[in-house]
C-alpha cells in the first residue's frame, strides 16, 4: 500500500501542472462542501445541548383562517397543560425579553429569560449552583430573585462561589442571586446573562387571556409516550377548555388549534429549506470537480495506454492495475481534503461576516474537529469515485491495438474520448441547474432591495432604550420623561426630528391585537377579526422615520394628555375597514369584545403604510398608531432625522439620554440603512453563496469541455490534415469541430433544462418577485452557458484549421 502511495506520488510529482490544477479542483470543492455543511450541521443536524433533546417539543396555537394572526403561546397556556397532560413528563414556559442591568450612571440594556420553575429541569440542565425557581417565586411580589449564567457570574462575580445571597440590580431594583448555570448554557438562540421568575398575578392567568401570546411553551415528552400521544392529549384538553373562553365562536372561527412539534426541528424550518438546497449545490459543485479530475485522468491513461500494455504484458493483474489508480486519486483526494478544510475554515469566518449568527441556532456555527473528519470521508469517496472510471477505462482497453500502434488515435482514445465527452455534458447540465439557481435567488434578493419600505431611512438612527417599573410606575411619569428627552436630544446640533416607538419597521417587532371597530359590520365572508399592528408613538416619530401624511394630521404633544383619545392608522387600515370611503373621524379600540367602559381612539389621521414586518411581507397587515401615554410600554426605540452623518450624533444622542436619566441607557444604536440591510441577510448570503458556487461551477464546466475539444483535436491530428489534403476549407473543418463541440453543449443544457425546472420548484417557498419557472431567468441561463462554452469550443476548433497536412500525414 505504502509502496503504491510513493509510486504515485513520484509519478504526481512529474506532472506539477496536473497536478496542482487537480489539487485546487479538489480544495475549491470539498472547501464549499465544508462551509455549508458547518451550517447543517450546528442548524439542522446536531442535536440540541440537552439530555435527550429528541424528547423536547414546543407548543402554540396557530390561526389557519387569519394569515395576520402570529403563532405563539401564552402563560395561560402553561398553567391549563401542566400536569393535565400525560404524555408529558413536565411542561415550561420562557419569556424573552429584556432588561436594565448595572448601577445607576453605567447601565446597559440586556436580555433577560423571565422562566417557570421546571424550565431548566424541563430541558435537563442542573444548576451548578444554588436552586431553581418554585412556584412561590411566580408572583410580582415574590419575584425579587434571579439566577445567573455561568458567563455573568464569572465576569461580574469573579465566579465568587459565595454568590448566593448577593444581589443583582435589574430594572432599578435589587434581585437577590439563588442560583447559578453551568457553562455555556444557551435555549436555542437565546443567551442571556440572567434569568428572572415569570411573575404573574390572577388576572394573567385567567382564561381570558388565553390567546395573549408571546410565550414559548416547551415540555418533555415522558418516556414510553409519543409525539402523536400528546398532540391528541393537548387536542383534547383544548376541546374541553374552549368553551370556557369568553370569545369561544371568535376563536374558532379562525380555526385555531394547538401544534406540538419537536423543539428544533419547528425552530429551524424557516430556513431548513434554503440550507438543504445549498448543500445540494455544493453536492453539484463537488461532482463537477470530481467529473473534471476524472477527465485530466483520463487524458493521462490515454498517454500512458501503451505503458500500461506492456505491464499488462508482462503480467500485471486488474487488482494491481487498480491499486494504482486507487493510489493517485486518494493521494489527490486527501490533498485537496487538507486545503479543503483551509478553505473551509476560511469560508466559515466568511459566513461570521455574511451574519450567518442571525440564522436560527447560527451562533452555534464553528470549525470543529467533526468538520476535519467529514473533509476526509469526503475525500475518500471521491479518490475512489474517481478511480472508477479511470481503472475501467485501463482494465478494457486493447493492450494487442497500443502496441501496434503510436498513435494517438486507437481505439482506447476512442473510448476515453466517448467517455469524456459524456461526463462534459453531466457537467453543463449540473452547472445549469446551479447558474439557474444562484439567478432566481439573484433576482429574488434584488426584487427585495427595489421594495419601498414606506418611508425615508437614509440620515435615521434609531437606539433602544428600556423604562423600568421602579422609575416609572404610572403613565404620567412617561410623558414627563419624553418631555425632557425630546428637549435634551432635540437641541443637538444636526437633529431636525426626534421620536420613540415600541417598534422599528422592517425588524418584524410589532405587537399585533385586533382592534373593534365602533359601527363596523364585518362582510360575508371576511374573518370575524383581524390582528393589526400596534405601535405606541411619541414626539415627531412620523417627521423622524419620513412617513407621509395621506390624510387628516399627525399626532401632536398634546394627544398625550387630552381627554378626547385620538390615533393614526395607516392606509392598509383604512383599506380595510373603509374601502373608497375615509377613516377619519372613526372609532377604535383594542380587542374583539370591548367592554361598557371602554374607551374608544377617534381617528384624526391617516399615514402611509409602512413595511413592518419585512420588505417581503405580502400584504400589511394594517397598523394603529397610538400616544405612547395611552398603554404602559417598557421597551423603546428613539429615532432621530439628522442632516449630518448618523454616525455624527451617536455620542450626543447617548448623552441626552443619561442626561435625562442616568438609570436609562440608549444601545444597539444603528442607522435604518443598516437595519435593512440586515434584514435582507436571509436572502443575501444564500444568494452570494450560490453566485459563487455557479461561477465556479461554470469555470469547472468550460475548463472541462475546453480540454476534451482540444485533446479530441490532438487525437485527430492526422484526419483533419487528411481532409485539408483533400480539398476541405478552413470553414469546413472549424464547423466540424465546432459542431461536435456545440452537441455537447446543447444535450448539455437541454438535460439541465429539465432538472433545473424540477429542482428550482423546491425553491419557490424562498422567492420574491420571481417565479420558479422564469422563462426569462432560464433564457438567460442558456444564452450564457452558451456563449462560454463557445468560446471554449471555437479555440481548438481554430487550432484544428491550422493543421498543416504534410506535418501531419508526415508525424505518422
Amino acid at each position: 500500500m505504502f509502496t503504491g502511495l510513493r509510486t504515485a506520488a513520484r509519478r504526481l510529482s512529474k506532472s506539477p501542472v496536473f497536478t496542482i490544477t487537480a489539487l485546487a479542483t479538489l480544495a475549491l470543492c470539498i472547501g464549499a462542501n465544508l462551509t455549508i455543511f458547518a451550517v447543517n450541521d450546528a442548524i439542522l443536524i446536531r442535536s440540541l445541548p440537552f439530555p435527550h433533546a429528541d424528547r423536547l417539543v414546543t407548543m402554540y396555537y396557530v390561526y389557519p383562517k387569519l394569515p395576520s394572526a402570529t403563532p405563539g403561546a401564552s402563560v395561560t397556556n402553561y398553567y391549563e397543560r401542566r400536569g393535565k397532560i400525560a404524555a408529558f413528563s413536565s411542561i415550561a414556559a420562557i419569556d424573552e425579553n429584556t432588561t436594565v442591568l448595572g448601577e445607576t450612571g453605567s447601565t446597559s440594556i440586556t436580555k433577560v429569560g423571565r422562566v417557570t420553575p421546571e424550565f431548566f429541569s424541563t430541558l435537563g440542565v442542573p444548576l451548578l449552583l444554588g436552586r431553581p425557581f418554585t412556584d412561590a417565586d411566580m408572583t410580582y411580589q415574590t419575584d425579587h430573585i434571579a439566577i445567573l449564567s455561568n458567563e455573568y457570574w464569572r465576569t461580574a462575580y469573579n465566579a465568587d462561589p459565595n454568590v448566593l445571597g448577593r444581589t443583582v440590580r435589574m430594572d432599578g431594583d435589587l434581585k437577590r442571586i439563588v442560583g447559578v448555570l453551568p457553562p455555556h448554557f444557551r435555549f436555542l438562540s437565546f443567551q442571556a446573562p440572567v434569568y428572572m421568575p415569570l411573575s404573574t398575578d390572577e388576572g394573567d392567568r385567567n382564561v381570558a387571556a388565553r390567546h395573549s401570546i408571546g410565550k414559548t411553551l416547551i415540555g418533555r415528552i415522558a418516556a414510553g409516550s409519543t409525539l402523536k400521544e400528546a398532540q391528541a392529549q393537548v387536542d383534547a384538553l383544548d376541546a374541553e377548555l374552549a368553551p370556557l373562553f369568553p370569545e369561544a365562536k371568535v376563536v374558532a372561527d379562525a380555526g385555531t388549534h394547538t401544534i406540538v412539534a419537536p423543539l428544533q426541528a419547528d425552530y429551524v424550518a424557516s430556513v431548513r429549506p434554503m440550507l438543504v438546497l445549498l448543500q445540494v449545490a455544493a453536492l453539484f459543485l463537488l461532482l463537477i470537480g470530481c467529473v473534471n479530475l476524472v477527465n485530466l485522468l483520463l487524458i493521462r491513461a490515454s498517454n500512458r495506454s501503451r505503458d500500461l500494455a506492456i505491464r499488462q504484458a508482462l503480467g500485471a493483474g486488474r487488482r494491481h492495475i487498480f491499486g494504482d489508480v486507487l493510489s493517485e486519486t486518494t493521494l489527490l483526494a486527501f490533498g485537496g481534503a487538507i486545503l479543503g478544510i483551509w478553505l473551509g475554515a476560511i469560508g466559515i469566518r466568511w459566513l461570521g461576516l455574511l451574519g450567518v449568527d442571525r440564522l436560527p441556532l447560527g451562533a452555534e456555527v464553528a470549525f470543529n474537529g467533526n468538520l476535519a473528519l467529514v473533509a476526509f470521508g469526503v475525500a475518500l469517496a471521491a479518490g475512489f469515485g474517481v478511480a472508477l472510471p479511470i481503472a475501467w477505462f485501463n482494465l478494457h482497453g486493447e493492450p494487442t491495438s497500443a502496441l501496434k500502434s503510436a498513435s494517438r488515435g486507437g481505439t482506447s482514445g476512442a473510448a476515453s474520448l466517448r467517455l469524456r465527452r459524456g461526463f462534459i455534458t453531466a457537467q453543463i447540465a449540473m452547472a445549469f441547474v446551479l447558474l439557474a439557481g444562484a439567478s432566481l435567488l439573484g433576482m429574488s434578493l434584488r426584487n427585495a432591495m427595489a421594495v419601498a419600505p414606506g418611508f425615508r431611512p437614509d440620515h435615521v438612527i434609531t437606539g433602544q432604550f428600556n423604562l423600568t417599573w421602579h422609575g416609572y410606575p404610572s403613565l404620567e411619569s412617561f410623558h414627563k420623561f419624553f418631555g425632557r428627552l425630546s428637549d435634551e436630544a432635540g437641541s443637538i446640533p444636526g437633529i431636525t426630528a426626534v421620536g420613540a416607538t415600541t417598534s422599528i419597521p422592517v425588524v418584524g417587532a410589532a405587537g399585533g391585537d385586533v382592534m373593534s371597530v365602533r359601527g363596523y359590520a364585518v362582510p360575508e365572508g371576511q374573518p370575524t377579526f383581524v390582528v393589526h399592528d400596534v405601535i405606541g408613538v411619541a414626539g415627531d416619530y412620523f417627521t423622524a422615520m419620513g412617513i407621509p401624511l395621506i390624510s387628516g394630521r399627525l399626532l401632536r404633544p398634546s394627544d398625550a394628555t387630552s381627554q378626547q383619545w385620538t390615533c393614526v392608522v395607516d392606509e392598509a387600515f383604512a383599506r380595510h375597514y373603509w374601502p373608497g370611503g375615509s377613516a377619519l373621524g372613526h372609532e377604535i379600540t383594542p380587542g374583539t369584545n370591548p367592554g361598557p367602559g371602554q374607551k374608544y381612539y377617534t381617528i384624526v389621521g391617516v399615514v402611509g403604510t409602512v413595511k413592518q414586518a419585512g420588505l417581503t411581507e405580502k400584504a400589511g397587515r394594517g397598523a394603529a398608531y397610538l400616544p405612547y401615554s395611552r398603554q404602559y410600554f417598557r421597551q423603546y426605540y428613539l429615532v432621530a432625522r439628522t442632516v449630518l452623518e448618523p454616525d455624527a450624533v451617536v455620542n450626543s444622542l447617548v448623552k441626552a439620554v443619561r442626561l435625562t436619566d442616568a438609570d436609562v441607557a440608549l444601545t444597539n444604536l444603528r442607522t435604518m440603512d443598516t437595519q435593512i440591510s440586515e434584514s435582507l441577510s436571509t436572502r443575501r448570503s444564500p444568494a452570494l453563496m450560490a453566485t459563487v458556487f455557479a461561477a465556479s461551477a461554470l469555470l469547472l464546466a468550460t475548463v472541462g469541455l475546453y480540454g476534451v475539444m482540444a485533446y479530441a483535436v490532438a487525437q485527430r491530428t492526422r484526419e483533419f490534415g487528411v481532409r485539408v489534403a483533400l480539398g476541405a476549407r478552413s470553414q469546413d473543418v472549424l464547423m466540424l469541430v465546432l459542431g461536435e463541440g456545440l452537441r455537447l453543449v446543447a444535450i448539455g443544457l437541454a438535460v439541465g433544462a429539465v432538472l433545473s425546472l424540477v429542482l428550482t420548484r423546491a425553491m419557490a417557498s424562498q422567492l420574491y418577485g420571481v417565479r420558479w419557472n422564469d422563462p426569462v431567468t432560464l433564457l438567460c441561463v442558456i444564452t450564457g452557458i452558451g456563449i462560454v462554452a463557445g468560446l471554449a469550443c471555437i479555440l481548438p476548433a481554430r487550432r484544428a484549421t491550422k493543421v498543416d497536412p504534410m506535418v501531419a500525414l508526415r508525424s505518422e
